[in-house]
């Protein structure tokens, strides 16, 4: 019987040196599109040869009737079934094929379609379980993220990567307490602590102390929580 988590199982995790964190639409990670094309190169060869976008078609929406407003592109994505047969080889067995589709906001000389495209093959990569720890949240567990820089790397560079992380929440959320509070109430409210954070910062990171910078930011989390709370924001 095939062991239908063959292929995700062999993908789904991430090295995080190839992730960044964007501090836009709530936050999120975002992982490199080269590297997940370098990942699906090593394991079914060159791009076009047994994998890619095929039957690509592009198509515009447009506003006031005649100027492009958004691009999207519907394509197919194929690749190569690989299955482990009864002598313990990878052998091919088939193709697998699923439809796609991906949109952006059409900008003249913006390379809209290339970024279609590369927009559609890195979701299709991730239907089939490819980075899958990323979108089951895992890298929102600092823990998780060292374990994973121990796997990749065998050695730990993780502190500095978390500490980066939790610099941009913790700006995510000096952003958020000054629209809830307005800049001056928020300088008011929390400044000991801002103070406090920016003399604290360069020694923590030389400690290597992301214990001390993970319990501040959560004290600074929980203080703007409840007081959005009580703004109703």
């Amino acid at each position: 019987m095939p062991d239908n988590m063959f292929l995700w199982n062999q993908v789904c995790e991430t090295d995080p040196h190839h992730t960044r964190r964007v501090n836009q639409r709530g936050g999120f990670t975002a992982i490199d599109a080269q590297w997940q094309i370098e990942n699906a190169t090593r394991l079914w060869g060159p791009y076009g040869f047994r994998w890619g976008l095929k039957d690509c078609e592009f198509k515009g929406l447009y506003s006031n009737g005649d100027t492009l407003v958004e691009l999207a592109l519907d394509a197919k994505f194929y690749y190569p079934i690989l299955v482990v047969d009864d002598n313990g080889e990878t052998v091919n067995v088939g193709e697998g094929f699923f439809d796609i589709s991906a949109d952006i906001a059409y900008k003249p000389g913006n390379d809209s379609r290339k970024k279609l495209m590369t927009d559609a093959t890195t979701k299709a990569l991730s239907k089939l379980g490819f980075n899958a720890d990323v979108f089951l949240g895992k890298f929102d567990d600092n823990k998780y993220i060292q374990e994973m820089e121990q796997k990749f790397h065998n050695e730990n560079k993780s502190a500095s990567l978390i500490m980066d992380r939790l610099e941009l929440a913790f700006d995510e959320q000096i952003s958020r307490g000054i629209k809830v509070n307005g800049e001056d109430e928020f300088k008011r409210k929390y400044g000991t602590l801002l103070n406090a954070t920016q003399e604290g910062a360069k020694s923590w990171r030389e400690l290597e102390s992301v214990a001390l910078m993970e319990r501040f930011f959560q004290e600074m989390k929980t203080m703007i929580d409840i007081n959005a709370s009580k703004k109703g924001e």
